[in-house]
């Protein structure tokens, strides 16, 4: 036979066995012990003299109800001492301890034996809905995540991104410190010139991705002369050439400089100065983007000259022709 045991404290009711009567046990909910008495059944009649009540067979004493679940709790019943408790329900199994004995007692998770008072009683939690009018925003935003997204990765088959078009003109820059070179650049773009001190003197032009760059260097000049010492006629192989081997021993700097350099077999080509090698590179750009452009070395009495073009993949078809044109006309 059951019994129920109620704490003196916070009201808490436990179903226990009989063996638990004048045993003390610990609330589950507000912690207090207390001791496990007989519960009184309708037929005490509130005399002290236990004598005064009519004895009645065990068999024909009502028996007391269970104490309903409270929500989320699950009934165990102790293998030691038989107690039987409530506890709360989780998703998972786990152990707790007999509120009687101390000793461990299963219990099971809700996908088990145990089901919680919420499934008995059909009660369903709401699940949360996001509010009406965050919805378009939602969208919104997923769908400028998507186009962002198909930007970076999709190649751009379209016009130049920066807007670059074959020029109606070219202008003639003139070195403005010693007159060392000259060089057709396209009307319109952005210059800008210098020199280190008194000697190397250098110039840009800027339009959109697109950038020309003119460097002089007396160093590599130099080099070029001994490698050419031997002299070069018609017979000498264009890779044999002084132009070509400073070509081919620059093109580290500029490989150190690029990142994922890659560049094609140089070809000789006439310009101003005479001859030149002309190489076209690709490089990574930002973005997962390409560079590409071209690279000439061009050799002079006092220096040695190196046009340097790049713009962005999507601007190539439009500046090389550009590129070509300002490199062979580089001129004394």
């Amino acid at each position: 036979m059951s019994v129920v045991a109620v704490c003196p404290k916070c009201d808490a009711k436990y179903t226990l066995k009989d063996a638990a009567v004048g045993r003390k046990m610990k609330c589950r909910q507000c912690e207090k012990p207390f001791r496990v008495t007989a519960a009184i059944d309708e037929f005490d009649t509130g005399s002290d003299d236990e004598f005064d009540r009519p004895a009645r067979s065990r068999s024909k004493q009502k028996r007391q109800k269970k104490a309903p679940l409270g929500e989320g709790e699950v009934r165990v019943t102790c293998g030691d001492c038989s107690a039987r408790f409530e506890v709360a329900i989780r998703q998972k199994a786990y152990e707790t301890r007999c509120i009687v004995c101390d000793q461990p007692v299963p219990v099971p998770g809700q996908g088990g034996s145990g089901k919680s008072s919420a499934k008995k009683s059909g009660k369903r939690k709401k699940s949360r809905k996001m509010p009406k009018f965050l919805i378009p925003l939602a969208i919104g935003v997923a769908v400028i995540g998507v186009v962002v997204g198909l930007a970076f990765l999709l190649p751009n088959t379209g016009p130049g991104e920066s807007g670059i078009k074959a020029p109606a003109a070219y202008e003639v820059y003139a070195d403005n410190r010693g007159n060392q070179f000259h060089v057709e650049y396209p009307d319109g773009w952005k210059i800008e010139a210098g020199a280190r001190g008194t000697s190397n003197p250098w110039a840009r032009f800027k339009k959109g991705s697109a950038t020309i760059r003119v460097k002089t260097s007396m160093g590599a000049s130099a080099m070029g002369d001994i490698m050419g010492m031997g002299g070069d006629d018609e017979d000498t192989p264009d890779e044999l050439t002084a132009v070509a081997q400073v070509h081919t021993f620059m093109k580290k700097q500029y490989a150190d400089e690029y990142s994922d350099y890659e560049e094609q077999p140089a070809k000789m080509i006439k310009t101003g100065m005479g001859d030149g090698q002309l190489s076209e590179f690709t490089a990574a750009g930002g973005w997962g983007s390409k560079t590409k452009g071209v690279r000439l070395t061009c050799l002079a009495t006092n220096y040695q000259f190196t046009v340097l073009c790049d713009c962005s993949e999507s601007d190539w078809a439009a500046c090389k022709p550009i590129f070509e044109r300002v490199a062979k006309s580089l001129s004394h």
